[in-house]
């Protein structure tokens, strides 16, 4: 019986094709001599698999023998060379995507670092004005108190009017 070599097989199926039991399948696969993929709990043999697997009764040894192992075929290779490309696909777009956000990054960080700068600068010229508002409003107290100690000393009309327009004179 031929097969397409693009079918799958399950175990047991490819059990009953060579006229072996489950058991001896699955212990092919084990031992490499039958390539499978497995899929969830089933075993996923290829029908070009089982054809280079027939068993051929020998009469000076075990009473079956399987033939030599055989590479997966070439439509097998096919597929994975296009399901590789296909990763290498995906790939190459997520490392594209992650570059440009990347770079989005980038420029973010370049905005907030030129904002921050900004702000040390604003907080620098306010702390300059406050502190020239803190040095203006200590000498004007300092006059105000001088002021108010010179209206606590008892000093007649004439000494006020003559401190008033000749100052160093008391």
């Amino acid at each position: 019986m031929s097969l397409p070599n693009d079918t799958m097989l399950t175990a047991t199926e490819a059990a009953k094709l060579l006229g072996i039991s489950e058991a001896a399948i699955r212990k092919r696969i084990k031992t490499g001599k039958l390539h499978a993929i497995k899929e969830g709990h089933t075993w996923k043999i290829s029908a070009a698999d089982i054809e280079g697997n027939r068993t051929v009764p020998n009469r000076t040894s075990e009473p079956y023998r399987t033939g030599p192992f055989r590479n997966p075929s070439n439509s097998r290779n096919t597929d994975l060379e296009a399901e590789n490309t296909n990763l290498k696909d995906d790939l190459r777009k997520a490392l594209e995507s992650t570059q440009i956000q990347s770079e989005k990054h980038e420029t973010e960080v370049t905005y907030l670092r030129s904002e921050l700068s900004e702000s040390h600068k604003r907080s620098d010229e306010a702390r300059t004005r406050s502190d020239t508002i803190i040095m203006q409003l200590t000498q004007q107290l300092e006059r105000t108190q001088m002021q108010l100690e010179d209206l606590r000393e008892t000093k007649t009309l004439w000494q006020r009017v003559r401190s008033v327009f000749i100052p160093n004179s008391a």
